[in-house]
């Protein structure tokens, strides 16, 4: 269509773009829309979101003693997954942007009939051309992109959550290991008295040889045990590091009480709170509710766009203004986006599943955890309450039967009787760190900060 007049096209130029914007559901890209799954509190997020990855963390000192809560403050400073996950919040923040942003107009000049005779000059002029989009493609793309973005920001707090989990379970294995060393130094100086005690007695005439060598044999038994228990720290030590994002820091104690207030479980309602509140849960909810909008995406592009072009020229052959201007659009005869719909619909039914079966998985971690709790709660309950109290009296008595001189309680059976009792105390205290390992994946499923 060629206007002949500028005039005519200065008094029609407004309508005729209005009109066609909005034929064509033009709107702004900083149109918001509402969540479809809420994003998480700010505070759950915590240092995750305002992390910069470009910016080295500076060295951290260890303190000396080491807490649990100066564990999980340097792991959510210094871990490089951390660094990570905020960078694909990142990312999807600019996905956001991107997915509303309007199609750039494209502009050039065109010359027609230039060099022909009587008027070489021809038709000339610049033009320009914009694609205006139709049907709120642009609205539901960028709802999309909201959702993937609040589904990266829970998958942050699941990386933040698990990451604690860890560093208390290591750092409870630690501590399980450091207070082995403790029983068994103490085990090893009982031997030693032990020991000396049964050479003084034989050489008073009333002991016997047998009874120094199972001495010496037992001394060197608890000793190979304080070895063993050494070398379990040395081994657990590195793998708290690692959990706090560190490599190469020297051993130092750990502080803190295995025996401390145990908290209390009950499975139904630990059911109940994770399946309702777990960033594993949301984020895919987050996930499913964008494969909706991406399948109504797919939908919308059998609704096509306009592509309105205006070019204002000189016409050198009657020495006239003009304006000309297109509208076009294709027509969705061939191709209407079948592959991309049924391939929405089959992403958007995947992603269902899966949030079923996260659901399940977590219920199976989740019933796991709570066995283990309950299981080292109710040992640590009767070494604390049975068999620790019961060892104690028995050696007490054995002790006192065998320094009065009855001979129904030799050397050897002091010696078991304090065998009993120390085997009895590592076990509790094995127990214990049992018992706090399984709490702290059971806090780490519940994504609660203390």
């Amino acid at each position: 269509m060629t206007v002949r007049r500028c005039g005519i096209w200065r008094r029609w130029r407004t309508p005729l773009i209005g009109i066609a914007c909005l034929s064509a559901g033009c709107v702004s890209s900083s149109t918001t829309h509402e969540l479809s799954v809420p994003p998480p509190p700010v505070e759950l997020l915590g240092p995750i979101e305002t992390r910069s990855a470009n910016l080295p963390v500076e060295e951290i000192a260890i303190p000396s003693p080491l807490t649990l809560d100066q564990s999980l403050g340097i792991a959510l400073q210094k871990h490089p997954e951390l660094a990570a996950v905020s960078s694909l919040i990142q990312s999807a923040q600019g996905q956001v942007v991107q997915a509303g942003l309007y199609p750039n107009p494209l502009v050039g000049y065109r010359g027609d009939q230039v060099g022909s005779r009587g008027a070489p000059g021809g038709q000339q002029g610049p033009f320009i051309s914009q694609e205006l989009v139709t049907g709120g493609k642009l609205q539901v793309a960028q709802s999309a992109a909201m959702d993937a973005m609040t589904a990266t920001q829970w998958q942050a707090i699941t990386t933040r959550f698990n990451l604690e989990a860890k560093v208390r379970s290591a750092f409870y294995e630690v501590l399980t290991a450091q207070r082995e060393v403790s029983e068994n130094e103490a085990i090893v100086k009982i031997a030693e008295e032990n020991l000396e005690a049964s050479r003084k007695i034989e050489q008073a005439g009333r002991g016997s040889l047998p009874d120094v060598l199972r001495a010496r044999v037992e001394l060197e038994s608890n000793k190979n045990r304080l070895i063993a228990a050494r070398k379990r720290l040395e081994a657990a030590w590195p793998l708290l590091i690692n959990a706090m994002g560190l490599t190469g820091v020297a051993l130092v104690p750990v502080e803190g009480n295995l025996e401390s207030t145990k908290p209390q479980y009950d499975l139904n309602s630990l059911q109940r709170q994770i399946a309702e509140n777990h960033s594993e849960i949301k984020q895919l909810q987050a996930s499913v509710a964008e494969a909706e909008k991406l399948l109504s995406r797919a939908r919308l592009e059998n609704v096509p766009n306009l592509d309105l072009q205006v070019q204002p020229l000189y016409d050198y052959t009657e020495s006239v203004g003009q304006v000309s201007f297109e509208v076009g659009m294709k027509l969705p005869i061939w191709n209407k986006n079948q592959g991309n719909i049924q391939s929405a619909e089959a992403e958007h039914l995947r992603r269902i599943h899966e949030l079923e079966n996260t659901r399940l998985k977590l219920n199976e971690r989740t019933i796991q955890a709570y066995q283990r709790y309950v299981t080292a709660r109710e040992q640590a309950g009767k070494f604390e309450k049975d068999l620790i109290p019961q060892a104690k009296e028995a050696l007490r008595l054995t002790k006192a039967a065998f320094e009065s001189g009855d001979a129904k309680y030799d050397y050897t059976a002091l010696l078991d009787a304090q065998r009993t009792l120390a085997q009895a105390r590592l076990n509790y205290v094995q127990t214990l760190g049992e018992f706090w390992k399984a709490t702290a994946e059971i806090k780490g499923l519940l994504q609660q900060i203390p």
